[in-house]
């Protein structure tokens, strides 16, 4: 469950299942990418209330998951109030991190699971009706951010050449989105719950009819659970560590997330292999390589350090380019680290046997088929740029391949009279100097 009290659905259908949606939120496109390739993969909805997973009404208590158990916390996130929580110098870095986290980041208009992608300006070219709910969200953000960035902040002050590095680039054109993957991030979320909420969908999905309308994340869940989730997850780890099973752990992170991002995870398994136990360093952290299939040359896909301990392999590594969404910023690299994991390859250098290439579409969404030109409609110059005055004759230009290896440009203009029967001149001289 992410969010937390997001469905793991969402993961499905914009990380790393088999399917992607399409903008109109009633087709899927093939995810050549998917994690599928590699495991068979059960995605459970948990817990009850979060996406189409609900509990009887007339059930007895729920001893696993109520209410009570949700704890609050002071206004510094703290279980158990601190005593210094009205030291000067606390209450300054606590404002200073509100200051560069949220008011400088958060609260603008900018991605913060992704530093590389944005979505933007859509009411400006807006190609799908899907996307209105997107301009929605960023009309309400907005206000928020030409609010906090109406004067400098606390980072903008801290620049040591005296300008915000952080660029709210909502001020920017941008038209759907600065990423690579046509604005499939500017969408995904949109055309996941129309698609999920089509009747002949949760049909096919053997939905219970009594359940409401499927939603990401619920936010009533989140806000409680927020309250009461672990800020120190070292009791978790030390309870599957001192199990004493075998077991095999991969923490990563995409380089460029800002929410969720790979320096918290890395001071938390340092301090975990270091200072908690002394796990046996087995690699230096190093550069691991991605390879496409097939006769390419490899790239390096992110950072790995891997240690161990009894029975147990712990590897901490960066997918680089990914935000907060590795399978869905970097597709092809996170199926590449999923694969060696699971087969334990160790280096995580191993190029996955799966070519990167789809199924073809079925015949009812096919395109219509390419016209068929023959060479002499293919050379026609049927527009040609800078005329002033409608054309009463043909042209056409192209390369002639008279000899193996040479080809002769040529630009053919037929008789403004009768080209069936006027006279073919060939002409070969440029200016004379």
């Amino acid at each position: 469950m992410g969010g937390p009290g997001c469905s793991s659905l969402g993961g499905f259908f914009t990380e790393h299942g088999p399917f992607h949606p399409m903008p109109d939120g009633q087709t899927l496109v093939e995810n050549i990418h998917s994690w599928n390739k590699a495991a068979n993969i059960l995605y459970l909805e948990a817990p009850f209330g979060v996406g189409y997973s609900y509990r009887d009404a007339n059930a007895p208590v729920d001893q696993y998951y109520t209410d009570s158990k949700f704890t609050n916390v002071d206004e510094f996130g703290n279980v158990n109030p601190r005593n210094d929580s009205n030291d000067p110098t606390f209450k300054q870095c606590a404002n200073l991190v509100t200051y560069m986290t949220m008011n400088d980041v958060w609260m603008t208009t900018n991605d913060v699971y992704n530093s590389y992608q944005d979505c933007y300006n859509l009411s400006a070219i807006t190609t799908f009706p899907e996307q209105n709910s997107m301009k929605n969200k960023i009309s309400k953000t907005r206000q928020k951010s030409e609010s906090v960035n109406s004067k400098p902040g606390k980072l903008y002050q801290l620049g040591t050449k005296g300008y915000n590095p952080f660029v709210d680039l909502y001020t920017q054109i941008n038209y759907a989105s600065t990423d690579s993957l046509r604005y499939f991030p500017c969408y995904m979320d949109d055309a996941t719950e129309k698609y999920l909420n089509l009747p002949a969908v949760r049909t096919a999905l053997h939905v219970n009819p009594t359940v409401g309308h499927w939603q990401d994340c619920n936010d009533d869940i989140n806000e409680k659970y927020y309250h009461q989730q672990t800020h120190d997850t070292t009791p978790v780890f030390k309870s599957m560590i001192d199990s004493g099973y075998s077991l095999r752990f991969l923490i990563y992170n995409g380089d460029v997330d800002m929410a969720c991002n790979f320096l918290g995870d890395e001071w938390f398994i340092e301090n975990l292999a270091t200072k908690e136990y002394k796990f046996t360093l087995k690699t230096l952290r190093q550069p691991w390589t991605y390879t496409r299939p097939g006769n390419f040359q490899g790239v390096v896909g992110g950072y790995i350090k891997q240690w161990t301990y009894n029975k147990i392999t712990l590897d901490l590594m960066t997918v680089k380019g990914a935000g907060h969404f590795v399978p869905t910023d970097r597709p092809a690299p996170a199926l590449h680290m999923f694969f060696n994991f699971l087969n334990g390859t160790n280096n995580y250098n191993t190029t996955v046997p799966y070519l990167p290439m789809g199924k073809p579409l079925d015949p009812a969404y096919q395109p219509p088929p390419q016209k068929t030109w023959t060479r002499k409609q293919a050379d026609r110059v049927w527009v040609l740029p800078g005329i002033t005055y409608p054309l009463n004759f043909k042209q056409y230009s192209g390369y002639l391949n008279g000899v193996t290896g040479n080809y002769l440009h040529y630009w053919l203009v037929e008789s403004q009279s009768n080209p069936l029967t006027d006279p073919l001149v060939l002409w070969l001289t440029g200016i004379q100097v």
